[in-house]
Parts: structure tokens; C-alpha cells; sequence
């Protein structure tokens, strides 16, 4: 494909969220829209610690006084589908899995891609949604990534994984018995945040700047996320 050279007034309008459909009409192929992307952010342009700041302080995030209930868990989640069901009649899964999925033998990926990166993939989609049983519309989580899946949701899901000593979590604990069902991977990655915690806060006090529990164990958690 040819090379497409965009103007400084493109470039802005993209990082400012007003280009609406410009890059559309250069590429039918949202490959090529990605692909402009990435060439746009490796320019200059976008690497000036100015946009940078604009672009995060356009972003509405907590604390806002604006929207003060904005991502907290236990909202209810946007309907962005409808509620009808138009397949009724679904082929059967082992089927699918079979036709798609079996492999005899082992491919690697071309892009070097492993296992790690689909239970990271699970871990988020943990973080960012726990519908209530009572209540399938309410999501228990918040909507930003915040390991809640190794903290959970409330007081009481720290009370059960905290030491209460030095900001620490008890040893390869985690929050979320949801993971205790889902592949190992997924577990042995939480471990990891877990044990990463209780490296922070050890460091943290070591440092000596912090020795209070409920200090150290927030800054910890902050960090770990």
C-alpha cells in the first residue's frame, strides 16, 4: 500500500477525539486504520508531554466531582445488545470446538504469542465484570482495572486474604473464588500479583517511610495495580 501522508491538523484531530470518520474514508481496511495508529504515535507529535497531559485530563476518571458515582462497583451495566434472542437452534459445542479448535499438533504462534497473554485476557474480563446472581444487570466490580479479582469488592473480601501485619496478604491468596474454577494459569497468575504485593509492601517498609499497616498495605495495593 501506498504511503498516505496526513496533515498536522489530522494528526490533531485524531488525538483529540474530533476526526470522526476522516480515516475511513483512506482505508476500507480497519488493519490500515490500526496500522495509522501506530505510525501516528510514533511521531513526534505525540509524544510531546503537552498532548500527553491532554489527553489524559480529557479522559473523565475518579475522583470527579461531576460524576461521583462514576465506575463504582455495584452499578448496572450499559444494555449495548438487544434482549431477543434470534438463534435458537445452536449447533452442538463439541462440534464447534472440533471443527475449529482441535489441533493434533503444536503451532506456534508468529508472533510469539503463548498462553500468558489469554489468561491475562481472563483476568481482566474477571476484573471488569461480577454480575450478581440476584441481579444480572448489577456489576459487583468496578469498571476500572483495580486486581479486584486479588482484592475483591469490599471490607470484608480484605478482611478474609489481609495479614493485618506490615500491609501484607496472606501467601498465595486471592479474593475471587470465581478463579477456582477457571484454568490453572489463571491462579498461578494472581499468585503472582499476590506475591508482588507483599514484595512492595516489604520494600516500602524497609524504606521507612511508611510502618503503619493500613499505610502500607494501600500504597502496596496502589502500586501492585
Amino acid at each position: 500500500m501506498e504511503s498516505t501522508k496526513f496533515s498536522l491538523k489530522t494528526a490533531l484531530s485524531l488525538a483529540f477525539g474530533d476526526l470522526k470518520n476522516e480515516v475511513s474514508k483512506h482505508f476500507e481496511d480497519s488493519e490500515e486504520e490500526l496500522k495509522l495508529v501506530h505510525e501516528l504515535i510514533q511521531t513526534a507529535i505525540f509524544q510531546e508531554p503537552t498532548l500527553i497531559t491532554q489527553l489524559w485530563n480529557d479522559i473523565t476518571k475518579p475522583p470527579n466531582i461531576f460524576f461521583l458515582q462514576l465506575g463504582k462497583a455495584g452499578s448496572q451495566y450499559a444494555r449495548s445488545t438487544p434482549t431477543s434472542k434470534p438463534f435458537n437452534q445452536l449447533p452442538d459445542a463439541s462440534i464447534i470446538f472440533d471443527d475449529l479448535m482441535k489441533r493434533n499438533k503444536f503451532i506456534p504462534h508468529p508472533s510469539g504469542i503463548n498462553a500468558t497473554l489469554f489468561y491475562l485476557a481472563v483476568l481482566i474480563t474477571h476484573d471488569l465484570f461480577n454480575s450478581d446472581p440476584q441481579n444480572p444487570s448489577i456489576d459487583r466490580n468496578s469498571s476500572y482495572l483495580d486486581l479486584s479479582p486479588l482484592y475483591g469488592n469490599s471490607n470484608e473480601d480484605l478482611a478474609k486474604i489481609r495479614t493485618g501485619v506490615l500491609g501484607r496478604l496472606k501467601p498465595d491468596t486471592f479474593a475471587d473464588s470465581r478463579i477456582l474454577i477457571q484454568p490453572p494459569g489463571l491462579g498461578e497468575l494472581l499468585i503472582v500479583f499476590s506475591r508482588n504485593h507483599n514484595y512492595i509492601a516489604n520494600y516500602l517498609y524497609e524504606t521507612g517511610k511508611f510502618k503503619n499497616d493500613e499505610h502500607l498495605f494501600q500504597t502496596a495495593r496502589l502500586i501492585n495495580c
